[in-house]
């Protein structure tokens, strides 16, 4: 793994070859038209821009079951998401529970 960048180095390739319908194996396959690059980077900068760290040592998700949600995204630096940039189920892949809750 890319020791500054893992997700930038490795998990985005694969992400965005999987939906231009690059198959890497048989298992994976691949789909094309279920992204949206502009809501994909958009989610990425709002990702970026948060300061809760889910992978923290000592984050316990527990501990935040019963808060407001809106309490939670403001305690972790969460961006608010301008409608434009939301989920959408349009062109969602047929057969998946799509629930989209950007």
């Amino acid at each position: 793994m890319h020791p500054v960048y893992p997700m930038d180095g490795h998990i985005l390739p694969v992400i965005y070859s999987w939906h231009l319908g690059i198959e890497f194996n048989k298992l994976a396959g691949s789909y094309r038209g279920a992204l949206d690059p502009a809501k994909f980077w958009v989610a990425w900068d709002r990702g970026l821009q948060t300061t809760g760290d889910t992978f923290a040592a000592d984050f316990t998700l527990w501990d935040h079951v019963e808060e407001p949600f809106e309490d939670v995204r403001e305690a972790f630096g969460v961006v608010p998401l301008d409608i434009r940039h939301a989920a959408s189920s349009e062109g969602a892949v047929a057969g998946v529970d799509y629930h989209p809750i950007a």
